[in-house]
């Protein structure tokens, strides 16, 4: 081996033993570098002598945090979260459904032309109103968003008073919209539709104030001055609404999002995916979204944050619970 080669050996040595191990500190926190932990499971699927399971494939948290209501099969389900108990079905098919802003009540619709309020505890029907026969087959969306006014979507939009029988008012906002999700401070609503990449910004007299750009999923910032979509490609973005800027994009991956959620101190986003993954982004910047998770859940089928934790549902008819570890920074060395 003459001199040149033993040179060029140890220079390769040396910039494997210390270059690439000083590259390696400078990349920072990966995507692996956070982990989930299961802190609890319930649900008919962790029931031994269940008889039957059905997939939950949607789910709303009471206002007050105590319970949830899954949607499994034609029923909803209502569980006590702390005791992880059944607290009452509700007999209800192919309905959208929603809580009272008291966490007493639920209100469901059958198709599109009529409303059930139920109580919650006991699974007693309270109130049946019929509403009007408008463009589609059953409601996809529907907010109680305060005492005296529930609002259901299906290609057109009436609002309904829950005191009363009486007949609800027909509502604009997006031509096409058929989904809606009302703002903390229920000063704003962002209306959207399948067959629409334009998310309307409403007021509560239903005029349009901003566009952005989104069809799959919506969900309002903490402080209603800001809101996350998702677009095509599977953008994720965070838009001002107040300037109608895109303040934050990221890249959502190759399969579609179809959950977004706000951690509430607004740090933290996490992304529910319709091959099971889970992504959870945290906000370094004003304009830049860092993801610091990424992980499957099985039978995924949604996604939110529960306080500290997340809550998920499954196909497999189970609701769960999961703490997030978040590793202490390593202190560089003086």
């Amino acid at each position: 081996m003459n001199a040149l080669n033993k040179v060029l050996i140890i220079v390769c040595v040396l910039f494997f033993a210390l270059v690439l191990p000083l590259a390696a500190q400078d990349e920072g926190p990966t995507a692996e570098s956070w982990q989930v932990e299961e802190a609890a499971k319930f649900g008919t699927g962790a029931l031994e002598d269940a008889e039957d399971v059905f997939p939950y494939t949607e789910f709303k948290l009471s206002p007050d945090g105590a319970s949830i209501a899954v949607r499994a099969g034609d029923n909803i389900e209502i569980w006590n979260i702390a005791d992880e108990s059944l607290t009452t079905t509700i007999e209800d098919p192919l309905s959208s459904f929603a809580w009272s802003p008291d966490s007493s009540q639920i209100v469901t619709s059958l198709l599109e032309t009529d409303i059930y309020i139920w109580d919650a505890t006991t699974g007693e029907q309270l109130i049946h109103n019929e509403g009007y026969l408008l463009n589609s087959v059953r409601t996809r969306s529907i907010e109680w968003f305060n005492d005296t006014s529930i609002m259901t979507g299906s290609f057109g939009y009436e609002l309904w008073d829950p005191t009363t029988e009486a007949d609800p008012v027909l509502v604009r906002c997006h031509p096409m919209g058929e989904k809606l999700l009302w703002s903390p401070d229920q000063r704003y609503v962002a209306t959207m539709g399948s067959e629409s990449t334009i998310i309307w910004i409403c007021n509560t007299d239903f005029t349009p104030i901003r566009y952005v750009e989104g069809y799959r999923t919506v969900v309002w910032h903490p402080d209603v001055f800001r809101i996350a979509t998702v677009g095509i490609y599977n953008t994720l973005r965070i838009w001002d609404l107040e300037t109608g800027e895109v303040l934050s994009t990221a890249s959502g991956g190759e399969n579609n999002i179809r959950q977004i959620d706000w951690y509430e101190d607004s740090t933290r986003l996490v992304t529910g995916h319709t091959n099971g993954e889970i992504q959870l982004w945290e906000r370094q910047t004003h304009d830049q979204l860092e993801m610091r998770l990424s992980t499957t859940i099985p039978n995924l089928s949604d996604v939110k944050w529960f306080g500290d934790q997340l809550i998920t549902t499954s196909s497999a008819g189970l609701i769960q619970l999961w703490n997030i570890i978040i590793p202490e920074p390593v202190e560089e060395n003086s």
